[in-house]
């Protein structure tokens, strides 16, 4: 009986475990499209700075940064509003995580901020 409640238990363990490997935006799916996050910050602040404003949507850009698409395992949305902006990516995990985890970064910010595994 009591073999049977340490295989329990460790079995418990090693799920449990497996079930919270990284923490958001941490996971390698995370962290590959924050840093094609980072590239579009960075052509947000080029346009800017060559046009004056933040673009009105980012296939203005033309940059070369596969941006997904709704329902699919990820897409970056972009909300602007006059001189600053809100760019979120939304994406499902590297396997063991399940679930989908959203990345933000606001204009005035350096730091992505993550939150998900719903």
């Amino acid at each position: 009986m009591k073999r049977v409640r340490i295989a329990i238990l460790s079995t418990s363990l090693f799920l449990a475990g497996c079930l919270s490997v990284w923490s958001p935006g941490e996971d390698p799916r995370g962290r590959e499209l924050l840093v094609e996050g980072d590239r579009l910050v960075a052509a947000l602040q080029q346009y800017r700075a060559a046009n004056g404003s933040y673009p009105a949507e980012l296939a203005a850009l033309g940059s070369n940064i596969d941006l997904g698409r709704p329902g699919s395992d990820f897409y970056f949305s972009y909300d602007r509003d006059s001189d600053s902006y809100l760019l979120t990516v939304n994406y499902t995990p590297s396997w063991p995580q399940n679930g989908r985890v959203t990345c933000s970064r606001r204009h005035d910010s350096s730091e992505w901020g993550c939150h998900g595994y719903l």
